[in-house]
This record gives C-alpha cells, structure tokens and sequence, in this order.
C-alpha cells in the first residue's frame, strides 16, 4: 500500500492532477463536497466518484506523506478478494459513467 501512495496520491498531488481519492484518511473540505454535488452511492467507488466531479470543479488535493496512520487489511481471502475486485472494476465503471463529463469539461485537458 505504501507504494501504491507514494506513486498514486503523491505524484498526483504534486502536478495536481485529478485523483482517485480511495477513502483512507482523507479530510474534505464541506465546500467541495457540496459544489460537487455530495455523497453519491451510485458507483461501487463512490470516494472516486466524489473526488473526480470535485476535481472537475476545480478542486485540488494535498497529500501529506509524513502523517503515520494504522492501516487495516480485509480479515479474509474472500473479503481481500472482494475488495480487489471493487478496486479493479470500480474505476473502469466510474470512467464508463463519466467519460463525456470529463471530455466537455473545459478545466481537463489531454496532457
């Protein structure tokens, strides 16, 4: 996991790109969850799905690599496994929801 931070979170963070914020110790802004249109369970990714409208709107992130937290694990195979497939279908769903959001939206460009 701690590569898959440094890589994802830190490099996005610091070219301030659209992320996939995953749910893991993540402070919002009330504003951004608001201008992106709140909480939505729609997608089995719904931490992605809010971070990508809010970037969209033009909201950025900061990833703070210093800070130490506890990390957990599933407690089963079954459960790893389950997760794995949320993490590995989720975004491809959520990219298949959004797709002509993301090209229309004048703030995203091809680099």
């Amino acid at each position: 996991m701690d590569y898959h931070f440094t890589v994802q979170q830190e490099v996005g963070s610091a070219t301030h790109a659209c992320f996939g914020f995953n749910g893991t110790c993540g402070i919002w802004r009330i504003a951004a969850i608001n201008e992106a249109g709140g909480w939505k369970d729609q997608t089995t990714v719904e931490d992605m799905d809010l971070a990508v409208r809010a970037s969209l709107k033009g909201w950025k992130f900061v990833y703070l690599g210093d800070l130490q937290v506890k990390s957990e694990l599933p407690s089963t195979f079954k459960a790893f496994r389950y997760q794995q497939h949320r993490w590995s279908c989720g975004p491809a769903n959520l990219f298949r929801k959004m797709v002509m959001e993301i090209v229309r939206n004048k703030k995203v460009n091809l680099w």
